[in-house]
């Protein structure tokens, strides 16, 4: 969805990933997960770092959004909502107003399950890192341009400041 979403904003090409790791295990191997991996590469205890991946080239669009573009985000912005605010700061398709993501530039999917053999749980265990758009892994959310936030009154009173200054912005760039 994100790559969908910036295909109508973004100025550039893009890409919501820089790099992906993947650790290989014989459980990888056995599921076949990683065969797509050149065979010399698939050592077991290793960590295979993918760097190629190439961006997305903008489709002929004649629907693509040319103005001005801001993007809200906050505390409770995880996962792909994370990994789009990401594209969106490193290819510079708007303003950033909110506070930091919750989710993390660099962020942990694709994953194995399987079943504890006493319990019988069934679990899931991630096995590829993804470092997101720009190649920033700093233990940091999407930092935005503006930091605005609301307090505990702000909310009692139903009082959305970050909206208020986004609106603010547009006012005056008109």
């Amino acid at each position: 969805m994100g790559d969908e979403l910036m295909q109508y904003i973004s100025k550039s090409d893009f890409r919501q990933c820089d790099s992906i790791y993947v650790k290989i295990s014989k459980e990888i191997l056995d599921r076949e997960y990683v065969n797509w991996l050149d065979s010399s590469k698939r050592i077991i205890g290793t960590l295979y770092r993918l760097t190629d991946i190439p961006k997305l080239k903008l489709n002929a669009n004649p629907l693509r959004f040319k103005g001005s573009t801001y993007l809200l985000i906050g505390g409770k912005t995880f996962s792909a909502a994370t990994d789009l605010a990401s594209a969106f700061k490193c290819y510079n398709a708007g303003r950033i107003i909110g506070t930091e993501t919750g989710g993390l530039t660099a962020s942990f999917g694709d994953v194995y399950t399987f079943e504890l053999p006493n319990t019988k749980l069934n679990v899931g265990v991630s096995y590829k890192k993804f470092i997101n758009a720009c190649g920033k892994d700093d233990g940091h959310g999407v930092i935005p341009d503006y930091i605005i936030k609301n307090s505990f009154e702000d909310d009692k009173k139903d009082v959305d400041k970050v909206l208020e200054f986004t609106i603010h912005l547009i006012n005056q760039e008109k």
